[in-house]
Order: structure tokens, then sequence, then C-alpha cells
């Protein structure tokens, strides 16, 4: 899964490097208008702060890094599509079915963490040139590539064919532009469950992925 992502990522890359070369007169430079049709790409990079609903887990923080693209359909409309690997995890959460105890009686909390390839589709509306705002508009389709069971005695299990590999999360949130800067922040919450076998819905019972994601990022402008 790893190397696939890796090649994925390089695929990417590299298509991006070839349009910004190809056009670099313009893609440097700042452009105030936007106009219909305007492209943009580029990188982002930054943080997720996750958690796991029902489960009373505490939020952990995890790295973000990835490539969008963003398409003017209007000077105040866009089409955006981001491609990016995430980490989302969750502390001390329950044991849904209640019977994983400690040597003492008490009962047992569990570490999950998630590696994701994802792609967003946005939708966002401007209503200053500064700011892009995506109110719900948009879905996030991920993918698991490793997913791992740390309990509080040290005892570490792969649950990937325990949980559902495929996730959808709708995103919310606004883009903060300072010349071909940006500044994001948006929330998301899955609308499926996790749990996909009979241990893994009796250790997860309903949760799903929920979080925040904090990032930065540069816009080339390729048309």
């Amino acid at each position: 899964n790893s190397m696939y992502m890796k090649k994925f990522f390089l695929v990417m890359l590299l298509c991006m490097i070839s349009t910004i070369t190809i056009n670099a007169q313009s893609t440097f430079k700042y452009k105030d208008k936007r106009n219909q049709w305007d492209i943009f790409v580029g990188p982002k990079i930054g943080a997720n702060y996750s958690t796991l609903t029902s489960l009373n887990a505490s939020w952990k923080p995890g790295p973000v890094a990835g490539i969008f693209l963003e398409v003017y359909v209007t000077p105040k409309f866009s089409s955006n599509v981001e491609v990016y690997w995430s980490h989302l995890s969750c502390g001390n959460a329950d044991d849904n079915s209640g019977h994983s105890t400690n040597t003492d009686g008490s009962p047992m909390k569990f570490t999950y963490t998630f590696d994701y390839l994802n792609i967003d589709y946005l939708f966002k509306y401007y209503p200053a040139k500064c700011l892009g705002l995506y109110l719900g508009a948009g879905l996030k389709r991920e993918f698991t590539a490793t997913a791992d069971w740390d309990t509080n005695q040290g005892d570490k299990r792969n649950i990937e064919s325990d949980i559902h590999r495929g996730d959808i999360m709708v995103p919310a949130g606004f883009t903060f532009l300072i010349k071909n800067f940006f500044i994001d922040a948006r929330y998301a919450v899955s609308v499926k469950e996790l749990g996909k076998s009979e241990r893994g819905k009796q250790a997860l019972g309903k949760a799903r992925n929920m979080g925040a994601q904090f990032t930065v990022g540069y816009r080339f402008r390729c048309f």
C-alpha cells in the first residue's frame, strides 16, 4: 500500500511540475482578478486533529500532505479536487463490548491509528476575494492503508480486516487567501460506521471518524 501511494503521488507531482513549467511566465505572477475557467494547482501541508465518535475517546493530532486542483466555474464559484495522505488517530477509547479488562479488573482503553489516501471533491463560494467557503458541499472518499489496535498493556494488533477500508466523509470549512498563499480550515465527519467484521463491530460499535484539519499551501495559476 505504501509503495502504491508513493508512486501515485510521484505521478501527480510530475504532472503538476510539467504544467507549471509549460506556463512558467504567468504561473508565479499574482492575479488579483479571477476569471471564469481560471485553473490553479499546488501543494498543501498541515495537521489533523481527530477522534472516533461514541467511544469517549480523546482527540489526537496527525500530519496531512497533498496536492489540489481548483477550477473557477465563475469568478465567485470554483470546483476543487484534492488528493492527499492523512493520519487519523484517537486515544483512551472505550471497548464497546465492555468485555476487555486489565489485570486489576479496570476497563481496558484503546488507541486507534489510521492512515488514509483521500480524494476530496469541494465546491467553493467566494463572498470576497480573499475568502472561500465550502459549507457541507463536498464529499470525501478515504482508503485505509493501515490500522493498528494498541492497548495500554502494549498489545498492538492490525485490524485492517475488521474495519471498512473505504469511508465517506462530509467536510465543511473555509479558505483564506493571501495572494498566492492560502490557509484552510475544515471540519469533517464520516457517514459510515468503521466496524466491518463481528470483532470490529463488537469493539467499535457505531464509531465513525471525526476531525478538524488545518493546512497551508501555495496556488500556482496554470491558465
